[in-house]
C-alpha cells in the first residue's frame, strides 16, 4: 500500500510540475505580446531570470530553461549571489521564474 500511494504522490507531483511549466510558459508569451513598443525599432527578446541556486532543482531547472528557450526568450541563470548583489531588478529582467525546490528528506 505504501508502494502505491507513493508512486501515486509521484505521479501527481509530476502532473502539477507540467502544468505548472505550461502556465508560466503562456504567462511569459503573454508578457513577450503584450511588451510595449519602444521609440527604437530594435527588437528585443523577452529577458527571462530562472532561479538555478541552491535549494532549486537542477532536473526542473533545465527542463524550464529548454522549455524558455523554445519559446525564443533571453535566458539567464540567476544564482544567491546574484539576488544579493542587487542585479536581480526589472531594469536587467521582465520575467523571473523560481521553480520548485529540490526534494528534502524531511518529508520521508
Amino acid at each position: 500500500m505504501k508502494s502505491f500511494v507513493k508512486k501515486k504522490t509521484t505521479r501527481i507531483v509530476g502532473t502539477v510540475m507540467v502544468l505548472m511549466l505550461a502556465l508560466v510558459i503562456a504567462i511569459v508569451t503573454a508578457l513577450a505580446s503584450a511588451k510595449a513598443p519602444t521609440a527604437q525599432a530594435v527588437h528585443s527578446p523577452i529577458s527571462v531570470a530562472i532561479y538555478c541556486g541552491p535549494g532549486s532543482n537542477p532536473a526542473n531547472t533545465a527542463a524550464m530553461f529548454r522549455a524558455v528557450q523554445a519559446c525564443g526568450f533571453a535566458i539567464h541563470g540567476v544564482t544567491l549571489d546574484d539576488i544579493a548583489c542587487g542585479r536581480l531588478t526589472t531594469t536587467n529582467y521582465d520575467v523571473f521564474i523560481l521553480g520548485a525546490g529540490a526534494p528534502s528528506a524531511t518529508g520521508h
